[in-house]
């Protein structure tokens, strides 16, 4: 009973920091948004979209492989987690050098090339939140959480403050760079403190950290291929268009999908259910998948279809009338949460079966997909063309892999049964629904 309430309260301590996280994040960013105005809001995505790019190879995917490593008990915590630490440090040197190379010369706009230099610096003190997978491992998230927390009110602060003062563009960097820092000591304190494992006793050895790569390359990949599927839109349209059609975009992007976090923490919520009915039946997965498909498909429907419909009146009343050309790329992108929905709870059927690998084959899929149309699409259309390109390369990577991989054909039988609003009734009403409550001595 012990075990259960000390699970219970680590994710509680990590939906709270989720979401009081995402509405710092989304006040701020409409702040942002309203003081920069499209064209410099676009030069400030486009450095965050590639800086992340790169950023991507810093973590190389390795926290699961970290934390799956750390939750033993006869694990030598601090070898493993110096190495890793190490690792990601060496890693984030040498992508904030290619960065540089390439902003001295490819960029020619001072203010983005120094952006994209700032913001690859902080890649190099990312490698101290490997901490948080030990947090994690030992089931103290509430010591993340205070962390981020920590650092999403300084950041959100400092950036009130620099659009006060008036401060241009480049300190919006500074203000990133800082904030990472500031965590970055936190995380080492912290480590230091409660759990005695001293940044200074960390030891290269190259034994675990080639087993640690070997563990980690294919999350990398599948890591890099999901960043550039979802983010590539922003990228390509400053190459073919100019940073003002990235700023309408990412705008409409990151407030379209600001409520994602719902469905995305309410399926990881029922993750535990999926576990134990795939230890109990097939019959019994079946009929939970059916039930979380179809939750997360009516809160997509009832939460995305809302603001789509409220978009042409919502989007300009938060960042004003100069973003009014994000509307309609706004409306399309609501709709985007639906897909997400589908493949968190495709990918918990895959990680109970053991299947991982076509989660990576999926995103890659989606990457391919995404970059194809937007060739397309973007010279004829803009924006929407972007937007409608995000859209069908999500239904490829959901929907469409569903229909070419044998195995996963029966996901489509059990969303057409999820249409049915009578399986949230069952969700709500139905006692066995968590089995950890029924049976478990844990």
């Amino acid at each position: 009973m012990a075990n259960r309430e000390r699970y219970f309260k680590n994710a509680s301590w990590m939906l709270f920091d989720k979401s009081i996280t995402m509405g710092i994040v989304f006040v701020a960013g409409i702040f942002v948004a309203r003081y920069l105005q499209p064209t410099l809001m676009g030069t400030w995505y486009y450095a965050l979209s590639l800086s992340g790019l790169f950023g991507v190879v810093g973590v190389l995917g390795i926290k699961p492989i970290l934390i799956r490593e750390l939750v033993s008990d006869g694990a030598d915590r601090e070898r493993i987690l110096g190495n890793a630490v190490i690792l990601r440090f060496l890693c984030g040197l040498a992508t904030t050098a290619i960065l540089t190379l390439y902003a001295f010369a490819m960029v020619h706009q001072p203010t983005l090339r120094y952006l994209l230099i700032l913001l690859g610096v902080v890649g190099v003190f990312q490698a101290t939140d490997s901490y948080d997978c030990l947090f994690q491992a030992r089931i103290r998230a509430k010591h993340g959480v205070l962390v981020r927390l920590t650092g999403a009110v300084f950041l959100g602060g400092i950036k009130l403050l620099l659009i006060l003062l008036k401060l241009p563009l480049i300190w919006f960097g500074v203000s990133v760079l800082f904030c990472e820092m500031l965590m970055a000591g936190m995380y080492v304190f912290i480590g230091w403190r409660f759990y005695n494992i001293s940044l200074f006793r960390f030891k290269f050895e190259r034994d675990q950290v080639v087993y640690l790569l070997g563990q980690c390359w294919p999350l990398l990949l599948s890591g890099m291929a999901t960043f550039i599927y979802l983010r590539i839109d922003s990228i390509m349209l400053r190459n073919m268009i100019n940073e003002k059609a990235v700023g309408y975009y990412g705008v409409a992007v990151r407030l379209a999908l600001a409520w994602n976090f719902i469905v995305v923490t309410t399926s990881a919520a029922f993750y535990p259910v999926i576990v134990r009915a795939a230890g109990v039946s097939e019959q019994l997965l079946a009929r939970r998948l059916v039930q979380l498909y179809s939750l997360v498909l009516w809160l997509s429907i009832c939460i995305g279809g809302g603001l789509a419909i409220i978009g042409s009146w919502l989007l300009p009343m938060l960042v004003g009338d100069s973003y009014r050309a994000s509307v309609p790329v706004f409306q399309l992108l609501c709709l985007m949460g639906l897909f997400s929905g589908i493949t968190m709870v495709s990918s918990y059927w895959l990680m109970v079966k053991h299947l991982q690998k076509y989660s990576m084959g999926r995103n890659i899929f989606g990457m391919i997909i995404n970059v194809i149309l937007n060739c397309i699409l973007i010279p004829r259309y803009g924006i929407i063309g972007a937007a409608v390109a995000s859209i069908m390369a999500r239904l490829a990577a959901t929907i469409g892999f569903m229909v070419f991989v044998p195995s996963m054909r029966i996901h489509l039988l059990y969303l057409l049964r999820s249409l049915n609003p009578y399986r949230i009734i069952e969700v709500i009403f139905d006692k066995e629904n968590l089995l950890w409550a029924k049976g478990s001595k844990s």
